[in-house]
């Protein structure tokens, strides 16, 4: 049986496909309105090219998609949700290009749909537990913590090895002893250090996905040191402390005021509190993307990254505004937007033939569950 009907029985019209952020940004041709990258560090060798990420999808096409998984989802109370998510992926990835070819997805709707069932009965089962037995609360979240490691590791093979380039499939190659060995290594160099070392745990973090991580029988490499990532962990602090103290003087200011000064002294300490960490937390995954990029190799590739948090930060907060002014209709626009961005900050360096002699290793697309833990908490998976 063909699954890609849908539960309604009704087959989807053949659409163009999508970018995945699941291994690299998706790339497009640059909106009007959007800004022009920064220029990146080059990591390119003699004889190399430069390649750069292309995403070629448009808001019409996407929100055309969207509508209709959203009127389905609801009309089926949530169980096209998972064609939904097939159908989303698909164009986003096949409308990312580099070196003139695609990416592409390939999960089974079915198998989305069965890991979302038994995490609904999961969701359902802790909620009554929790209710009808609050001693139990603290020991099933001790045991989904400990469980932690192997839903990472599930969630990023589904992804990894449902997504392909080239018609070669992408893989994440470790086991469970791996996944726990470097959870236990990363919280542990955070939890003595008291936080202080936590760039070097995320830096630990980082390697473990990109190192594990191959496409077909090639795998990718992180030669980044943690040293870059203190220093993100760190300028990002300092930026931090800075909304703070602003906040911390419009407070003072507040409790010695009257009238009309003390509520705007105490609205712009609320918003220096909430806009600083939303700035913050853009400031870090800039940051990090371009060590990211810059640490990883395939093979002889080389990979840039000229995200910048300024004009990320921007998109982010016009995104949010449009998809609150037009009660939601705004979100293809947004989401096309800021793939349009990203990719076009992705530079590739590679030899002429570095991705003709790719592979293809055969993998099973693995069980869906954990992908539907990631779903249900919105994590993001991309490397």
């Amino acid at each position: 049986m063909d699954h890609s009907l849908g539960p309604l029985g009704s087959a989807p019209a053949p659409q163009p496909v999508l970018a995945a952020d699941d291994l690299l940004p998706a790339l497009t041709p640059v909106a009007a309105d959007l800004p022009s990258p920064e220029p990146v560090e080059s990591q390119a060798s003699v004889g190399d090219r430069e390649y750069r990420l292309e995403f070629a999808g448009n808001t019409s096409e996407y929100f055309r998609i969207w509508i209709i998984n959203v009127a389905l989802t609801i009309a089926s109370l949530g169980v096209y949700s998972a064609w939904a998510k097939v159908r989303s992926q698909r164009y986003l990835l096949r409308n990312t290009r580099l070196a003139g070819e695609s990416f592409d997805y390939h999960a089974d709707p079915m198998a989305i749909l069965r890991g979302r069932l038994v995490m609904a009965v999961v969701v359902v089962g802790y909620v009554l537990a929790v209710k009808f037995a609050p001693d139990f609360e603290q020991p099933l979240l001790l045991g989904i913590a400990l469980l932690w490691p192997w839903i990472h590791l599930q969630a990023l093979r589904f992804a990894m090895r449902n997504t392909s380039y080239r018609n070669v499939r992408f893989d994440f190659a470790a086991d469970t002893f791996d996944a726990y060995a470097n959870a236990l290594t990363a919280g542990a160099i955070t939890a003595f250090s008291l936080g202080f070392a936590y760039p070097s745990g995320l830096h630990a973090i980082k390697k473990f996905r990109i190192d594990r991580t191959r496409l077909g029988d090639r795998p990718f490499r992180f030669t980044a040191e943690s040293g870059p990532f203190y220093g993100v962990v760190y300028r990002g602090a300092g930026l931090g402390v800075l909304f703070w103290l602003v906040a911390l003087a419009c407070g003072v200011g507040a409790h010695l005021g009257l009238g009309v000064a003390r509520t705007t002294a105490q609205g712009v300490a609320a918003v220096c509190i909430y806009f600083g960490m939303f700035a913050v937390g853009t400031y870090t995954q800039a940051g990090f993307a371009r060590v990211t990029a810059q640490g990883t190799e395939f093979g002889e590739v080389r990979f840039g990254n000229a995200l910048a948090a300024p004009r990320l930060l921007g998109l982010q907060v016009t995104n949010i505004l449009a998809i609150i002014g037009t009660l939601g209709l705004a979100i293809p626009w947004a989401t096309i937007r800021m793939r349009t961005y990203r990719a076009q900050c992705v530079t590739v360096y590679a030899p002429a033939s570095a991705f003709d002699e790719l592979v293809t290793v055969p993998v099973a697309a693995g069980g869906a569950v954990a992908d539907a833990a990631v779903d249900l908490g919105d994590i993001d998976l991309g490397l």
